[in-house]
């Protein structure tokens, strides 16, 4: 074997490192998500308190 030529260990190596960064890239924007959502029903839950009228 030439070293131009791929070698499939290296392929199949890049290829699980490939997976491996998109499912870490998945996961990051779930918590973001998870986050986000967390921050809307705080401010949900912040609108349904009733306002103090110092009037």
């Amino acid at each position: 074997m030439s070293e131009a030529e791929p070698q499939p260990v290296d392929d199949a190596s890049r290829a699980l490192d490939s997976n491996i960064q998109r499912l870490q890239d998945f996961l990051d924007r779930e918590e973001r998500m998870r986050e986000y959502a967390r921050w809307l029903m705080r401010q949900i839950e912040e609108a349904r308190r009733p306002v103090e009228k110092d009037w």
